[in-house]
């Protein structure tokens, strides 16, 4: 699908069973749809992930005050790790998100990396360590010499791999045992980790996304 409204319309009409979202998606999906998470991803050994700010090497930028009356790059809204939680951190820095800095918006990490790189901002968020795609590397090979760190994150609750609640209890088990299995097959290991950074698979529950539900409400209640 095209974006993640699409996948809310799609789990309504019972068109989608299953789907991989982001933690902020699963939370309005949850809301929405009633769809609830079979399994979550585990990254560079973690259930979780965090949120980066990143700025040029040569910039003078140094710290989250910094980039006050700077161009800031977002991804998209539904995005935790480009905006949800980069506005928690710039609020709690003290920065007023509407006049304190000049904000713009990219649709994914890299296009938010390659930005950065390009001068056409003066600062982005990604998720840790969108600077390490491929498409990325292409074009920059020393990226992660060129860039530096302005702020990460705490933990982001994991990106889920949910169903829909028409699917029965007992359908949805074995989805979910059929996932953890999938993910510790060496050629499927191969393919998670080349489109998602992901390593491997564990079960998950909806209690795991009460905190991201907490920060929703302190950032952006309207999504809920």
């Amino acid at each position: 699908v095209s974006n993640y409204a699409s996948i809310v319309f799609g789990i309504k009409a019972k068109r989608i069973d299953l789907a991989f979202v982001g933690p902020l998606n699963y939370v309005i999906l949850n809301k929405n749809t009633g769809a609830y998470p079979l399994t979550s991803a585990i990254r560079f050994g973690q259930a979780g992930y965090h949120s980066l700010m990143i700025t040029r090497k040569d910039s003078k930028i140094k710290q989250i005050a910094d980039l006050k009356g700077k161009k800031f790059v977002f991804g998209d809204v539904l995005s935790t790790s480009s905006t949800l939680y980069p506005k928690k951190m710039l609020q709690e820095a003290g920065l007023n998100l509407k006049q304190d800095i000049k904000s713009a918006k990219l649709g994914n990490a890299s296009a938010i990396v390659i930005a950065v790189m390009q001068g056409t901002v003066d600062a982005g968020s990604i998720y840790k360590d969108a600077r390490e795609n491929s498409e990325v590397l292409e074009r920059f090979p020393n990226i992660l010499d060129e860039t530096i760190i302005i702020a990460e994150s705490e933990l982001i609750p994991a990106d889920p791999q949910i169903v829909g609640k028409h699917i029965s209890k007992p359908q949805a088990e074995i989805l979910k045992k059929g996932l953890i299995a999938i993910s510790q097959k060496a050629e499927s290991k191969k393919i998670l980790k080349s489109l998602f950074l992901i390593d491997e698979l564990i079960p998950a529950s909806d209690q795991d996304y009460d905190g991201l539900r907490e920060v929703i409400l302190s950032v952006n209640p309207d999504l809920l």
